[in-house]
């Protein structure tokens, strides 16, 4: 079956789903109508997951890390045994790997390790904690809010097509952003916890979640930090408040700083190269990723879909004229401070300010139940309420079929995937150095060879064969190679289709 037919009969299921949590809300019977919204959007993350190669991107980087770390858990490594000399600042070639912060590839390391070396395995934990995370938008805002306001913050999410294509690799940094929300949402999570009944464990718990986040992607973790104190705000006594959020920042940093102590001993050059280059990214535009200052406000249409722009400028006049309720200025501290730190940063990726995307959707559902308030107080208008209802949804629904590329010529498998996979076939299971590889990590991912995207020189290959390691030379059809090839290297010929990015 055609890749479009396939992905518009799942947008055609989806449809079915929404419309069953839609129906089952409508008949007060919240439960069923989570439960409708969490099997529908798995089931989409599912079929957004299903490709059977790894994603030209950043999930090829992680998925060899985590593989690596199945052996040795405590030493990331993109090049495992690197025969060649290597510049450890290139985090797309070097042998110490700390571009990203364990926990994420430790947790895709564990999905490897149970269910197998295969795409999909790399992509299953962040296919759950992205489902997951609908439970945790709808669980607060039913907490902070109410019911209906918690299924439509929930519908939001689940129709959210760009978080959909980070928990399946489609998008640059994947399956690290993804974890990284989940864990930021639960530490806010727990705040409201907190806010609703006074305990001491969830100040302990929030503070595990945020060295969860802090061991996943960073600093920016820290922003649980103050939406919690903007949730706890008017919480008294004020010293318990205060004790309880230095004991949540206390357990965050005790939690993070082993692996900060380890990896700068153990890995001295790495560590440092890594460090000054997180830090260049707020002075500098690394990797090219210099975006302009107005590069969030113009990528929010395809995050949120059309209506987010009126929705925050709505929430924002409703919060200055006090008619929302307590609670909702906290989501517009996560959604203001995540949004103005990273415009006034030099690097500028889309998936940086996806760690507010939950409090977003509350805030676009806050303002949707406002205005159908609004609509239903005035008979002459109360029967289009409905209809606005629904014209919402589908608006924010678009992102759906963008993300599931049904239209954007996207093919499910791209014509370097077939040959790779033959001429991975090829290999012999003895130790094996291939060459000229155009997608050498997916190689070195799929098989127990080494791969190095250029041609060797002949030092190269003295020094591979000295090591006892079978030279494997991949040569395009129709052209000539750059040297004649000793007796004892096997030249294969792959077509040109292998060389396709």
């Amino acid at each position: 079956m055609p890749y479009n037919v396939q992905a518009i009969l799942v947008v055609l299921l989806a449809i079915a789903g929404f419309s069953g949590a839609t129906w089952s809300f409508l008949r007060n019977r919240p439960r069923i109508s989570l439960t409708f919204l969490l099997v529908t959007a798995l089931f989409l993350r599912l079929f957004a997951a299903s490709s059977h190669y790894l994603h030209p991107w950043d999930e090829r980087y992680h998925a060899l890390v985590a593989k690596h770390l199945i052996e040795h858990p405590l030493v990331p490594t993109l090049y495992d045994n690197p025969l060649l000399a290597y510049d450890p600042a290139d985090w797309e070639a070097n042998h110490i790997w700390l571009h990203k912060p364990p926990v994420s590839l430790w947790l895709i390391a564990l999905s490897l390790k149970f269910f197998g070396t295969t795409p999909f395995a790399v992509r299953i934990p962040s296919i759950l904690l992205s489902t997951l995370g609908i439970a945790l938008t709808w669980s607060m805002a039913r907490r902070l809010f109410s019911t209906r306001i918690a299924f439509l913050a929930a519908l939001f999410h689940a129709l959210c097509g760009i978080l959909m294509a980070q928990s399946s690799g489609w998008f640059s940094t994947d399956h690290a952003d993804t974890i990284f929300i989940f864990f930021i949402e639960l530490g806010v999570f727990f705040a409201v916890l907190q806010r609703e009944r006074f305990r001491w464990r969830y100040a302990i718990l929030a503070g595990i979640a945020m060295g969860l986040a802090l061991l996943t992607k960073w600093a920016a973790a820290f922003v649980i930090l103050p939406v919690w104190l903007a949730l706890m705000w008017d919480v008294r006594p004020y010293w318990k408040t205060a004790l309880a959020g230095l004991m949540m920042l206390a357990i965050a940093v005790a939690m993070a700083a082993p692996w900060q102590i380890y990896t700068s001993h153990a890995f001295p050059t790495e560590y440092r190269i890594e460090s000054s280059y997180n830090w260049k990214h707020l002075s500098a535009a690394v990797e090219d990723h210099d975006n302009g200052i107005l590069y969030y406000l113009r990528k929010s249409y395809e995050f949120y879909g059309v209506l987010v722009y009126p929705g925050i400028l709505v929430a924002i006049f409703l919060f200055l004229r006090r008619r929302f309720p307590k609670g909702a200025g906290a989501l517009l501290v996560w959604f203001a401070l995540t949004n103005a730190v990273f415009t006034v940063a030099a690097t500028k990726m889309g998936g940086y300010v996806l760690i507010a995307a939950p409090a977003v959707f509350i805030l676009m559902a806050l303002v949707l139940a406002w205005l159908q308030d609004q609509v239903e107080r005035r008979p002459e208008t109360r029967r289009w309420s409905g209809v606005a209802f629904m014209f919402f949804a589908v608006a924010a629904g678009v992102p759906i079929i963008q993300r599931l590329n049904v239209f954007n010529h996207i093919p499910p498998q791209p014509a370097w995937v077939a040959p790779l996979h033959a001429l991975e076939r090829r290999l012999s299971n003895t130790p094996t150095v291939v060459f000229n590889d155009p997608h050498s990590i997916e190689t070195m991912f799929d098989t127990k060879a080494i791969a190095y995207g250029t041609l060797p020189t002949a030092e190269d290959l003295h020094n591979v064969c000295a090591a006892g390691y079978a030279i494997v030379i991949i040569h395009e059809q129709g052209k000539a190679l750059e040297f004649i090839a000793p007796d004892n290297v096997s030249v294969i010929e792959a077509p040109a289709a292998l060389w396709e990015k």
